[in-house]
């Protein structure tokens, strides 16, 4: 019997791209763009994958002799943060394709937003997106850096991403340091309303049986370097509001930059059923196993560059709901050879209407 459990997508973003975006990594990294999930969803589903709910998962994790299922082409989607983008773009793609998603959603970004967190995250990032997008100069102190290249621009963003962090370190108020960079006052509501999820809209989600909502913590920092008080805190308290809100029991929480140790490991059993982390940069598997600690199981991050390697035993693709797709036109040339017309997309062969 195999070993093999299946395999765990893991998102933070899905909307689409936007061109103050492109100046950073994000849109190639922590982004992906609705076709190209739409597109992923669709291939997948035609080679015999099957996508499951995260209870279904563990479900035939936990399975034992006769119970045991082969789930080697077992996807489950688990998503991060809070973004409001999943509610707008991912979760209408979900309904459409009937595909079960788990959300682990952070307390304080939902209420508070990247103020609560020692990163610029959320909100603070798009701010510099967009202020590095519009302008041709960063004056920071006594310095003036260049933003006319897309080089530039590209370095003003670790520029500020290092500032703030220094700043923040300092003790200096979050939105006092977004509004010295911007010479302005930051408008937070503004950019909380539209980036990150209401509570409203993750009741509406939580309602929906194909959506599972976890805990992601209650503040987007490394649990690793809290004190045992402060441990105790995050993953209780997430738990409870989230369920106060919902309605629903919150049984699975995903760390925080998928950082965890026998500590983290410790008290997250005193709440929850099952956590999640990230695969280690340095391992090639893709697959989660049976032998996995329900604790620590591992996620492949899902990115607009990847080339999922799980699509195996090919079979035809329906590629009518597919043809006019935003995504194909926008990013890759047609292709005519011996009489067809084409787009190759990581390998794989999608016919282009003429």
């Amino acid at each position: 019997m195999s070993n093999v459990n299946g395999i765990l997508w893991t998102f933070h973003r899905i909307s689409p791209p936007r061109n103050e975006a492109k100046i950073h990594f994000f849109d190639n990294t922590y982004n992906v763009y609705p076709d190209v999930l739409e597109y992923y969803i669709i291939s997948c589903l035609s080679k015999g994958f099957r996508f499951i709910s995260f209870d279904d998962f563990l479900k035939n994790k936990n399975a034992r002799g006769g119970e045991r299922k082969n789930n080697e082409k077992d996807i489950c989607i688990t998503i991060d943060d809070g973004g409001k983008d999943i509610y707008q773009y991912a979760y209408p793609i979900f309904k459409k394709y009937n595909v079960p998603f788990i959300f682990f959603v952070n307390v304080c970004f939902l209420e508070k937003g990247f103020p609560t967190c020692i990163f610029p995250e959320f909100e603070a990032t798009q701010f510099f997106f967009d202020y590095i997008y519009k302008n041709e100069f960063l004056k920071l102190a006594d310095n003036i850096y260049p933003m006319k290249t897309i080089k530039e621009k590209q370095e003003s963003f670790f520029i500020l991403w290092d500032y703030y962090i220094e700043q923040k370190k300092k003790g200096i108020d979050s939105l006092a340091i977004i509004d010295e960079i911007g010479n302005s006052t930051f408008n937070m509501e503004e950019y909380h309303n539209k980036y990150a999820c209401s509570w409203e809209d993750i009741k509406i989600m939580s309602d929906d049986p194909l959506c599972t909502i976890g805990s992601h913590a209650m503040h987007h920092n490394r649990l690793i370097d809290l004190s045992d008080a402060e441990l105790d805190m995050e993953l209780r308290e997430s738990k409870r509001i989230i369920e106060q809100k919902t309605g629903k029991e919150v049984n699975y929480i995903s760390y925080p930059y998928g950082l965890s140790n026998n500590k983290v490991v410790k008290y997250t059993k005193k709440y929850y059923k099952a956590a999640c982390k990230l695969r280690l940069p340095h391992s090639n598997r893709t697959y989660a196993k049976k032998s996995d600690n329900l604790y620590k199981i591992p996620r492949q991050g899902f990115v607009c560059s990847a080339l999922i390697d799980t699509f195996t035993a090919p079979q035809p693709i329906d590629y009518n709901k597919f043809a006019d797709n935003k995504f194909i036109k926008l990013f890759f040339n047609k292709r005519v050879k011996k009489g067809q017309t084409y787009y190759r997309i990581l390998g794989i062969k999608v016919p282009a209407k003429v």
